[in-house]
């Protein structure tokens, strides 16, 4: 089964230079697979999902941190096992 949603009137950042921010994106099965203008997006897509309004809200990747403190790892680079 397909889950398609559209989120509209968004604020993305994309961190791609060439288009550094949309108004709204097409996620289908938790995947970006569209990205743009509130127009275009919903021209394309909007019969075929749901479609939630952001109201202006701003959106950035996930960013995951593996959380590591640099200076620890560095240290244990000059002790043997």
């Amino acid at each position: 089964m397909i889950l398609r949603k559209i989120y509209t009137n968004g604020n993305f950042y994309t961190f791609n230079p060439r288009i550094p921010n949309v108004q709204a994106v097409v996620i289908e099965n938790g995947r970006f697979i569209d990205m743009g203008a509130n127009d275009e997006i919903l021209l394309q897509w909007g019969g075929s999902c749901d479609v939630i309004d952001l109201e202006g809200k701003t959106v950035t990747p996930g960013l995951i941190d593996s959380h590591l403190h640099l200076s620890i790892i560095a240290d244990s680079f000059t002790n043997l096992d």
